[in-house]
């Protein structure tokens, strides 16, 4: 037997062990995405992302949806004199995914190292004076509030064996709070002695159009005109919404 590394894509740095036997092909695990790209515009509310591949018969499946690590600073709110919750501090958390996504076929993502604390592991955290652990059960907390991360152990459904393989599929719900970016989807498999194997990343790129690109473009390109737009903007959404008030106050 021979021992491969298999990570999610080396960017979450997820280290798994599969054992296949020397110079046996690799087993099929592939997926589709349908869509490729996710437009991002003015009244996107969310999307969904239907993912269907094929995995070795007898296997579960696991999918996951990620974002390459990033840096991101939060003000963690704890709990003062007992009863009165506040912003205590700020934290800074290096290597944690923006977006991560779960859908299993049954049994626990910890089964594939794809749980929590799998993830916790790969997370550094600084300037936090609290227990690094409850601070990262925080992190969780928020980034779930916004469906940016979301483990479901049984969003993956199974079809029927044929010529030793399985077809499966799930579905994503992205969030209407989805960042830019490209992310990439991942699908694992574990066979009945416990053995992981993961197949290529496919990825999917959500991009800003329609004036959400264009405002993006503005604040990249030309700060000052954004700027000024931004507060021209605001005055006229004041007067409007003061002529509004106004008249409504004026017909009683």
């Amino acid at each position: 037997m021979r021992a491969a590394r298999l990570t999610i894509l080396g960017l979450l740095g997820l280290l798994l062990l599969a054992a296949v036997p020397a110079g046996a092909a690799p087993p099929a695990l592939s997926v589709s995405l349908q869509p490729s790209q996710v437009d991002i515009n003015t009244f996107f509310d969310g999307a969904r992302l239907r993912v269907d591949g094929q995995a070795p018969a007898g296997s579960q499946v696991a999918v996951i949806l990620f974002s390459a690590p990033s840096d991101m600073d939060f003000r963690i709110k704890s709990r003062l004199w007992g009863f009165l919750w506040m912003n205590r501090e700020e934290v800074a958390f290096h290597g944690a995914p923006s977006v991560y996504l779960y859908q299993g076929s049954g049994g626990s993502p910890d089964d594939f190292k794809l749980g929590l604390d799998h993830l916790q592991a790969m997370v550094r955290i600084k300037d936090g004076h609290s227990d690094p652990a409850e601070l990262f059960k925080e992190l969780v907390r928020i980034k779930q509030s916004e469906g940016l991360y979301n483990l479901s152990p049984q969003g993956v459904s199974l079809g029927s064996e044929q010529n030793g393989l399985q077809p499966f599929s799930c579905a994503f719900e992205l969030p209407a709070r989805l960042p830019q970016g490209t992310y990439q989807v991942q699908a694992f498999a574990r066979d009945s002695q416990g053995q992981i194997t993961s197949g290529p990343a496919q990825p999917v790129k959500a991009q800003e159009v329609g004036f959400p690109a264009l405002l993006s473009s503005l604040a990249y390109n030309y700060g000052l005109l954004y700027g000024v737009l931004a507060a021209l903007l605001a005055l006229v959404g004041g007067l409007v919404t003061s002529i509004l008030f106004k008249g409504g106050g004026g017909a009683h």
